[in-house]
């Protein structure tokens, strides 16, 4: 409802304030009776008297499904553990979505450091009360990241590994399309898509930003038919967002995010996808003072256009799997970082890019112009087309 139809409407704009601060008020309530119960719950011997687990008693007398009944002996457990969370979600500094949230974040950190975290929420729960409540989870989802580092790694990989597109047909001939992207691939895909259709307009207009999407995918499809693909996979472009505080400290990688154009959080890369994505990038250097932009760099491409030509001529398709074509294809560096001649890259599709950077293996030239990769005690040799 507009502000404008809500006196043709009878309903005073006052009225709704005061509707809106009663759901503010009942939800509040709600997390504070939620408090109050997991302190019950933390307090024990429930089980003993009723005679049977507490998780089914909250199912069969509460009415809680089962995964909201797990939740909470999970949280009334974890809030023994957290005297500070405790103190914030009793207070009302912190929400039950937000308790939700952290355990899940936590499940992934050893309980012996789950003090951190809780020192984390006693020193910003009253600084962001009333603010964005993702801001929480969002620190404490960057410090969970940095005391379990290998995290975002295996997320990734369970990520790629479960991708796909699916296309299901229905007896008119139309059908469905559905699937799952890991992080890099859901940006490509965005991104490419937002660079081909139009531009966004207000809902009201009678076509929705999907809709716009899908067409630009119709388009994309479409010209790929029609044989303008490129011979190589379009370079990604990389904004490298710097702190000067921590331009000391190499093991720092607060700014491994990935920018795309979806609503919430940009992701979280780990050091193998921003390897990966070095490799052969775009790089637009960007200096930060904490919040604030000082400096620009200028654009500057890992490997020349002219280089990337002569590797895929001498390539010709990825040298790991021998398969996949060239337009499937990124330029790796044989050593990570150095040089941008022919002889320092070569091709790699993307799912043999990431399982070089993943596993550690290295790869040299062999005298005949075949390329030897080693991890190991194991090694093969590949040669050229």
């Amino acid at each position: 409802m507009h502000i404008q139809d809500v006196e043709s409407d009878g309903i005073s704009e006052a009225s709704l304030q005061e509707r809106a601060d009663v759901v503010a008020a009942l939800l509040r309530g709600a997390d504070a009776l939620t408090a109050a119960a997991t302190e019950l719950l933390a307090g024990g011997g429930i089980e003993a008297v009723a005679g049977r687990p507490v998780e089914h008693m909250l199912r069969t007398d509460a009415g809680s499904t089962r995964t909201d009944a797990s939740m909470l002996v999970q949280a009334a457990s974890m809030l023994d553990r957290m005297p500070a969370l405790r103190e914030s979600f009793d207070e009302g500094l912190v929400s039950w979505g937000q308790v939700r949230s952290i355990i899940v974040a936590l499940r992934s950190v050893p309980a012996t450091e789950w003090w951190r975290i809780d020192g984390l929420v006693r020193d910003h729960a009253k600084l962001l009360a009333g603010m964005d409540s993702d801001r929480l989870i969002a620190l404490v989802d960057d410090e969970a990241a940095r005391l379990r580092p290998d995290r975002p790694v295996r997320r990734e990989d369970r990520a790629i590994q479960s991708s796909f597109l699916a296309i299901q047909g229905r007896f008119d001939g139309s059908a469905s399309l559905y699937g799952e992207a890991d992080a890099i691939s859901a940006a490509t895909i965005v991104d490419a898509l937002d660079a081909v259709a139009d531009l966004p307009v207000h809902p009201d207009a009678g076509i929705t930003r999907a809709q716009q999407r899908f067409g630009a995918l119709v388009h994309i499809c479409e010209r790929t038919l029609a044989g303008e693909s490129a011979e190589l996979r379009p370079r990604p472009r990389v904004l490298a967002r710097i702190d000067v505080a921590a331009l000391d400290d190499a093991g720092r990688d607060d700014a491994l995010r990935l920018l795309w154009s979806l609503r919430g959080r940009s992701p979280r890369l780990s050091s193998v996808a921003r390897d990966e994505l070095l490799c052969d990038a775009t790089v637009v250097p960007v200096l930060f003072d904490g919040p604030r932009p000082i400096a620009v760099g200028d654009q500057s491409n890992v490997f020349s256009d002219k280089t990337r030509s002569a590797i895929v001529a001498r390539d010709g398709r990825c040298r790991f799997c021998g398969d996949a074509p060239a337009a499937w294809c990124d330029v790796h560096h044989l050593v990570p970082g150095h040089g941008n001649t022919a002889d320092d890259g070569c091709l790699l599709c993307r799912r043999c890019h990431r399982t070089v950077h993943r596993y550690g293996w290295t790869i040299s030239w062999c005298e005949d112009g075949a390329l030897e990769f080693k991890r190991r005690n194991k090694s093969f040799v590949s040669h050229p087309p």
